[in-house]
């Protein structure tokens, strides 16, 4: 689509902009405008069907430089923004009391002409820029208030509606980081995000996903009904949540079945399978010990899990129907032909794991989306498949990733984007607990106060094989436990 050229424009016309259909920039300081046409008057108008697209909107507005902008003014003009937030609140409040049951559930949030006519002569009745700024956020944090409060004292009915379409991109609600809360809380110590000036920072209730094209395809998937109920009566005290890890000990030269290419100075190589005597009974035989203690979530380890055991453990699952659990099979090489998706090709490898809920049924894949290389040794797999699944739980968002997927900035800017405060991650690493995985665990603990897991395949004797970072702080949890359940407690109590 083509997109015009910001040009400078008086006042009353930048106004008049605020609601123009092919606005796509608007810098209110320099009185600029950009619109998809060149030469665009701005007299056809955006059309709102409820109050979550006006919201959008108006987050639209006001995302970006123009909060800059506004956090000038907050620290220089201080009584300008309390004045209009002031009288805002009191609008809004007055007017939905005079519009019966407009605006008081989820199943009545359709626009009425009053609603976008108050707000629009607000904004145009603004009489200089920096109180344009104002009344824009206080509109803003007001329908922030109002459509939070719903959110939260309904029933589940408006959580189902997220992410939800508007015209300037998905609006997602912020879901409370309850294991950050409880480790936090614990250890009285928090991290302080110096991004104060970020609007997805700044509202309390949702943000906004822009509509710009990215390498991965990001879908959010809902837990069935079931699931839904017992993770939000497990939020009453996630300290008593249990954990799964499951590594067992492969040597990285005599235990996997190598096949190895040479081609224009590279040596592309993959895993045909793993020849350690009875490993997949063994790797069985812990599975079923593990399971019996019936962890909410358990985590196996990149290139541990060949296809036989990752149809195993589903197997296991199907029989025994552990109800309410989630399973993280690790992953190995496999072909396109042998997962279930009709997108892959067929003849190439994909280094391929997936979520498994307790009665078996697959939730999502999970595919590496990143090439591992150490000096001139590449991992032969297929990058076609790149999405990403994020798991919308009472208890947070979650993602699931294998290993340099993780520490990508694209994934990085995804996660903090779209709130993801919980994140698995299955690694063959040397060092998960230290240098790059240990920076990106920070960096996205401050932005985020994320929790991150990781269950680590050490390909040799000893090593790192659980490592959990909180947001907090204290060190981080490293154990070199093959298998093992924790409760989330333990993972501050028991760091040495």
């Amino acid at each position: 689509m083509y997109k015009g050229t910001a040009i400078s424009v008086d006042f009353n016309t930048l106004k008049k902009s605020l609601f123009c259909k092919n606005l796509t920039e608007l810098d209110v300081e320099k009185a600029q405008k950009n619109c998809l046409h060149d030469n665009c008057n701005c007299s056809e108008e955006i059309e709102f069907n409820n109050l979550l697209d006006m919201y959008a909107h108006l987050y639209f507005l006001m995302d970006g430089i123009n909060l800059k902008y506004f956090a000038t003014v907050e620290n220089f003009e201080p009584k300008l923004y309390e004045h209009n937030k002031k009288m805002i609140r009191s609008k809004w409040e007055n007017h939905i009391d005079q519009n019966d049951y407009s605006y008081s559930s989820f199943y009545s949030l359709d626009l009425n002409l009053r609603t976008f006519n108050m707000i629009q002569q607000d904004l145009i009745g603004a009489l200089h820029k920096n109180h344009l700024l104002t009344l824009i956020i206080s509109w803003l944090e007001v329908l922030d208030e109002h459509l939070g409060k719903l959110i939260m004292y309904e029933d589940r009915k408006p959580k189902s509606m997220f992410p939800y379409n508007t015209s300037k991109g998905k609006l997602l609600f912020k879901r409370s980081a309850l294991l950050t809360q409880y480790a936090q809380a614990v250890t009285n110590s928090t991290l302080e995000d110096v991004n104060y000036n970020i609007l997805r920072n700044r509202l309390k209730s949702f943000c906004l996903i822009t509509n710009t094209q990215r390498t991965y395809n990001v879908t959010h998937k809902k837990l069935p009904p079931s699931y839904m109920k017992y993770f939000q009566d497990k939020t009453q005290d996630v300290g008593e949540m249990k954990f799964g890890f499951l590594s067992q000990n492969l040597d990285l030269r005599e235990d996997y079945i190598w096949n190895k290419q040479a081609e224009n100075g590279r040596t592309l190589f993959y895993f045909e399978g793993i020849s350690k005597e009875k490993y997949i009974e063994d790797m069985e035989k812990h599975f079923e010990s593990l399971i019996t203690h019936k962890p909410e979530f358990i985590m196996l380890a990149e290139l541990n899990s060949p296809l036989e055991l990752q149809d195993k453990l589903e197997g296991i699952l199907s029989r025994n129907k552990y109800l309410n659990r989630m399973l993280f099979t690790g992953s190995f090489h496999l072909l396109g032909e042998d997962i279930n998706d009709a997108e892959l090709n067929s003849s190439h490898i994909y280094n391929y794991g997936k979520t498994l809920l307790g009665e078996g049924n697959s939730l999502s894949h999970i595919y590496k989306m990143e090439q591992f290389k150490d000096k001139d040794l590449y991992e032969k797999i297929s990058y076609n498949k790149r999405e990403i699944t994020l798991i919308e739980t009472p208890i947070g968002r979650i993602a699931v990733f294998i290993c340099v997927d993780f520490l990508t900035e694209e994934i990085e800017e995804i996660l903090v984007e779209r709130r993801v405060d919980i994140v698995f991650v299955m690694t063959m690493t040397a060092n998960p607990a230290d240098g790059t995985f240990k920076d990106k665990m920070r960096r996205l603990g401050k932005a985020n106060n994320a929790v991150i897991f990781i269950c680590n395949n050490t390909f040799k004797e000893e090593g790192e094989r659980v490592v959990v970072y909180l947001p907090t702080r204290t060190p981080l949890f490293i154990s070199n436990e093959q298998d093992y359940i924790y409760k989330f407690q333990e993972f501050i109590t028991k760091i040495d």
